[in-house]
Formats: structure tokens, C-alpha cells, sequence
């Protein structure tokens, strides 16, 4: 609510006075109908302009796409080291190659994030608990 007096007050509709008398009021409100004669009149752009649901991401930071191949990677590499160390350690033969189950479990979500990006999984756009009729 009170980045909507701001917006209204960066938007040339408010002098600063009347932004500061209105965020004092917005702040101090309890209850959702104290807030609407204090916003009653300000209009709200609806075109193009639509603020991000989560904040921006720092810059340098991963996205959740390379953070899960990251994760895999590491994984993978952490098992294949401990099954390496253990058949090298045990002077014998090669152990069953037990490191395949991890490394699957963990590669088939990260194999189905990229397959399917926006999280439909192949439904043909249904959405979840959804029947095509």
C-alpha cells in the first residue's frame, strides 16, 4: 500500500506533503476499510508496467537452473570419489557401481527441469489435477 502513494507521488499526483499524510494514515491503519478512503482516488496504470513478484536477483547470483546442475555435479562427483576410494582402499575388484543411484535420482528432475522449462511436464498445458475432457 504505501508504494502505491509512492508511485502516486513520483507520478506528479501528490506533493510530498500530501504523500507524507497519507503514509502516516496507511501506516497507521488496522484494518483493510481504513485504507480505502485513503486510496480511493488514486488511480493505478494497468498497462505494460507490472512490478516483479520477487525481488531481483543480485547480480552475479544463480539462477535456479545452474544451481540444481551445480548440485548434481556435486553429488556426482562426491559419490564417484567415495566408490573410487573404497574399491582403491579395498585391494580388490571393481564393487558394483552403486554411485548410478544417486546420480539418477537426482539427474532425473534436473534432466526434466530443462526438457520441460515452464513446469508443464508434458501435459500439453493442463495444469495440474486437470483432465483433458
Amino acid at each position: 500500500m504505501t508504494g502505491i502513494t509512492y508511485d502516486r507521488m513520483v507520478a506528479a499526483q501528490a506533493r510530498a506533503a500530501e504523500h507524507a499524510e497519507r503514509l502516516q494514515a496507511v501506516l497507521a491503519a488496522k484494518r483493510l476499510g481504513e485504507l480505502e478512503p485513503l486510496l480511493a482516488d488514486i488511480t493505478v496504470a494497468t498497462g505494460g508496467h507490472a512490478r516483479p513478484l520477487q525481488p531481483a536477483p543480485a547480480p552475479g547470483a544463480a539462477s535456479p537452473r545452474q544451481a540444481v546442475w551445480r548440485s548434481w555435479i556435486a553429488v556426482t562427483v562426491i559419490v564417484n570419489v567415495v566408490w573410487l576410494m573404497t574399491w582403491v582402499l579395498s585391494a580388490s575388484g571393481p564393487y558394483y557401481y552403486w554411485p548410478m543411484w544417486p546420480m539418477l535420482g537426482m539427474g532425473i528432475p534436473v534432466l526434466m527441469m530443462y526438457l520441460f522449462p515452464d513446469g508443464q511436464g508434458g501435459r500439453g498445458g493442463k495444469g495440474r489435477g486437470q483432465l483433458g475432457r
